[in-house]
């Protein structure tokens, strides 16, 4: 029982204290003199405001030492000199009423034109007409007309393992 009258104790001691401690804030609150909102200034402390330099020629504000943003001359693309002997037919696959032929490893349909890579730059091919086993190709927008044929590749024939022969 004794230990029951201790805690009531100490509770109301804690109760007591913290009332005190209440009371003294809300007195020291009440004697600190108040400031005029009109004496303050509100807003004089302004962020200055970034500025960046952005054309062409610029540095990159946030990786000055990049030299991705350097001036870079345009260099034309070199067109070379195209025949027939620098354009390879890989292949042709496709049912005859839409075959498509590679060539150079680049894919035409008939009629359509691309830009195939040549030895020593690129050129303008457009395939004409799309063959059994030829493809027609007329190059750099010429009228000459080129069959070019498909590469004949045999596997080798293995030699009989079985029969001795």
């Amino acid at each position: 029982m004794r230990t029951k009258q201790t805690v009531a104790v100490l509770r109301n001691t804690a109760l007591a204290l913290v009332v005190l401690v209440a009371a003294c804030l809300q007195r020291a609150v009440a004697a600190e003199p108040r400031v005029p909102t009109a004496t303050l200034k509100v807003g004089t402390n302004t962020i200055p405001q970034s500025v960046f330099v952005d054309d062409e020629r610029g540095r990159d504000p946030f990786f000055p030492n990049s030299t991705r943003r350097q001036y870079k001359p345009a260099v034309p693309e070199v067109t070379a000199a195209v025949g027939p002997a620098s354009l390879v037919l890989l292949g042709i696959t496709g049912p005859p009423e839409r075959r498509i032929a590679l060539i150079n490893n680049q894919t035409f349909l008939a009629g359509e034109e691309n830009k195939v890579r040549v030895p020593g730059g690129s050129s303008l091919v457009k395939c004409e007409e799309i063959r059994e086993r030829s493809v027609v190709v007329t190059i750099q927008g010429g009228t000459e007309r080129f069959e070019i044929h498909l590469l004949e590749r045999t596997l080798p024939i293995a030699p009989d393992v079985q029969g001795g022969e």
